[in-house]
């Protein structure tokens, strides 16, 4: 793929995360200079992260460091790169080299041919106030989700090292690796311990899913999201519009243990209930805010109903923050996860990467999103039995946050 043409295109260059194929030939790689690609990286950083001083960083350190190698490499300029960020004020902000970036892009966009459902920046991630590194939630169905993990739980070691020790790059390479891998989780208090081997990744429940369901004498289409992967929206919108075709009372937008994904996809969803309203603020360098606007036509004029709970982050916080604010839907479950940063992955000559803080969301009204997440209408204690591990049960009378969200819809008249 011509990583060049998408970017130019914008191609979902800027978002809660961000996906940008691209790859350049080992030729190219070779020709490269190890402090060009230094300076490079400053450059780009000095130009898009939200912080422009960029406290913490010292390019004269950083060049200083690689001319003490008699004959620098571009592995060295790598090194030279994620040591000078670990001084970096803010900890989101990231290296990746080539083959690191292959597998981060391969999990976002669900390319991975095999998987433990703990795909980085979605499921797995870096609390930047502390840099330990966070379970944001697992994969419904998936090892991760079958072994008890939860969304909060802290990862403590990986095959018996230390997390911090390692970080997350090397906590994730193993967790890539065809064996799998041992977690050391930290919850609350107690410590716990979680065996992790690889599977197909094309098992486990889908990223739509959609439904009409006879309820309490009432019949409510049913919309599962798991993320907002690449296509998400589109696909959303043809489930919304086969939902709403054959007789249903009302709509219940089920955003549980769904950890995000790309910004544009998130938006379209809220279109599809609002048309083009504005659901956010994005705050960027100098503190300038700009409005998020849901895109595309409004597809369902139908009530509607959300489901959250403390796996529903970033861009799925958004959505709901959204559709609530612009009193199109009522928000039932427990309080969202708090995430709300905007990266964008920026491309560097020899085939690495930088994944660049840009920015932060606030819910329209100016609400910090970040580390606070969305408190719902309606409280409602998780399942996480049945969102992560019994999904078939979602949905029924064992699902108490969909009955509560029923009966909450329950004024509606019938159509």
């Amino acid at each position: 793929m011509d990583w060049r043409a998408d970017y130019a295109r914008g191609v979902n260059r800027e978002s809660v995360f961000l996906v940008l194929a691209f790859a350049l030939p080992a030729s190219a790689r070779a020709q490269v200079e190890p402090e060009a690609l230094v300076r490079e990286a400053f450059a780009q950083l000095g130009a898009l992260h939200q912080d422009p001083q960029l406290r913490g960083l010292d390019l004269e350190r950083a060049l200083k460091a690689l001319r003490a190698h008699a004959t620098p490499t571009l592995d060295e300029a790598h090194g030279v790169l994620r040591a000078e960020l670990a001084h970096f004020s803010d900890r989101a902000t990231r290296f990746f080299a080539a083959d690191g970036l292959a597998a981060l892009i391969a999990d976002v966009t669900g390319g991975a041919q095999s998987t433990v459902g703990l795909p980085e920046l979605l499921s797995l991630d870096l609390d930047e106030r502390n840099g330990d590194v966070v379970i944001v939630t697992p994969r419904p169905k998936s090892p991760a989700a079958l072994a008890g993990i939860l969304p909060g739980d802290r990862v403590l070691a990986v095959d018996g090292r230390s997390a911090a020790e390692s970080g997350v790059a090397e906590i994730l390479r193993r967790l890539r690796e065809e064996r799998g891998a041992t977690l050391t989780l930290g919850r609350g208090e107690e410590r716990l311990t979680a065996k992790l081997v690889r599977v197909d990744a094309s098992t486990g429940a889908p990223r739509v899913e959609s439904r009409a369901v006879e309820f309490g004498g009432r019949r409510i289409g049913y919309l599962a999201l798991r993320n907002f992967s690449p296509g998400v929206g589109d696909e959303a919108r043809r489930a919304l519009d086969e939902l709403t075709r054959p007789h249903v009372d009302a709509l219940v937008l089920d955003l549980r243990g769904n950890p995000g994904g790309g910004l544009p996809e998130s938006l379209s969803v809220a279109g599809a209930f609002l048309g083009e309203l504005p659901i956010a603020l994005r705050v960027g360098r100098g503190d300038v805010r700009t409005t998020l606007t849901a895109t595309g036509p409004r597809a369902t004029e139908l009530p509607t109903a959300v489901l959250v709970d403390e796996g529903t982050a970033s861009a799925a916080e958004l959505l709901a923050s959204g559709l609530r604010s612009q009193h199109r839907a009522k928000l039932v479950g427990a309080r969202t996860f708090g995430k709300a940063l905007v990266h964008e992955l920026v491309p560097l000559p020899d085939g690495s990467a930088l994944l660049v803080t840009t920015g932060r969301l606030l819910a329209s009204d100016g609400g910090e999103l970040l580390h606070v997440g969305v408190t719902p209408d309606v409280l409602v204690a998780s399942q996480p039995e049945l969102t992560l591990r019994e999904t078939t049960k979602l949905a029924t009378q064992d699902d108490l946050a969909f009955a509560r969200a029923v009966d909450e819809l329950a004024s509606v008249p019938k159509r």
